[in-house]
């Protein structure tokens, strides 16, 4: 097998939905101020070289995330994808399908280019973080002969066990069973649009996350160009906002999803309205960094070690 360096975080198998007959979707994207439309194949977008790569580790390793935790992820995904576009009942779902789903909606939120710096930074942190945890057991457990620190201990053990363990950090926080399982109990509808010859866009950023732990909490996930995926926590605010047109569903979902881009939007054509709208809203309204503020306490203890 080779080695895949084409490392997607948008899956191209979820892209394909906005292709045209040609097999292409296009691809908008910001260089020096100026917006730039370019029909491309889902395969050959939204993706950045080795991003998911270990580089110190050993080959075997060093690419595992790609090749085996992406992989498996998004072969399971892109089933549950279908059953979604298929109109598949809720109650058909298997467990399996279910958390696959899930974890699909996690990890597009953070497998992002601009996300797995803070990611791989906090994982870092933690490892180092229990350095004086471990060296304080090591001490109770440590044989006459042994070396004086745990990681000289560990050094002759294994000395890619700190890399292996960021590896595993890092997949775990993606792989978030809490937040997968709130998500999960969470009420599912997919919205179809047909009254109105606009369409969805999607971006990089296409899952939106809304106040998870409110009653009135959501998310919404363009699935095409003409279903839109939504989980509310309360059914009521799903009613409610069924109950809009087309148009303003599309408008709404498009703007606040544009708005949020950070280096691509996709769309299934090329036409004047569309390039307009995309010109307008495209990426005004970047989340803020960090991404993940439960983790900024762990990457300032790096940057502050860094900085001494």
């Amino acid at each position: 097998m080779s080695t895949p360096h084409k490392h997607h975080f948008i899956p191209a198998f979820y892209l394909r939905q906005w292709h045209g007959p040609d097999d292409k979707l296009v691809e908008y994207t910001i260089k020096h101020g100026k917006l730039i439309p370019k029909p491309v194949s889902a395969d050959a977008t939204g993706f950045e070289r080795d991003l998911y790569a270990f580089p110190d580790l050993p080959p075997n390793l060093s690419q595992f995330m790609e090749q085996k935790f992406w992989d498996y992820a998004d072969r399971t995904a892109s089933q549950a994808l279908g059953m979604l576009l298929a109109g598949y009942p809720r109650t058909l779902w298997s467990s399996d399908m279910l958390s696959a789903w899930v974890r699909f909606l996690i990890g597009v939120h953070t497998r992002h280019p601009d996300t797995m710096p803070e990611i791989r930074t906090a994982a870092k942190a933690i490892w180092e973080g229990s350095a004086e945890q471990s060296q304080r057991r090591y001490e109770e457990i440590r044989e006459p002969g042994d070396p004086e620190t745990f990681d000289e201990w560990i050094a002759t053990k294994d000395p890619l066990i700190p890399d292996k363990a960021a590896l595993e950090l890092v997949m775990s926080s993606i792989d978030n069973e809490i937040v997968g399982l709130h998500m999960m109990q969470m009420k599912w509808r997919v919205i179809e649009i047909s009254t109105t010859p606009r369409r969805f866009l999607t971006s990089d950023r296409p899952v939106g996350m809304y106040m998870m732990k409110e009653p009135n909490g959501s998310i919404t996930m363009p699935l095409s160009p003409t279903k839109l995926f939504v989980a509310v926590n309360d059914e009521r605010y799903l009613d409610q906002f069924c109950q809009k047109k087309d148009r303003e569903i599309v408008d709404a979902i498009n703007s606040d999803h544009l708005q949020r881009a950070r280096k691509f939007v996709w769309a299934a054509s090329k036409s004047h309205s569309q390039t307009e709208f995309i010109r307008a809203h495209m990426g005004k309204k970047m989340e803020p960094l960090p991404f993940f503020p439960s983790l900024s306490r762990y990457t300032a203890s790096v940057t502050q070690a860094a900085d001494e």
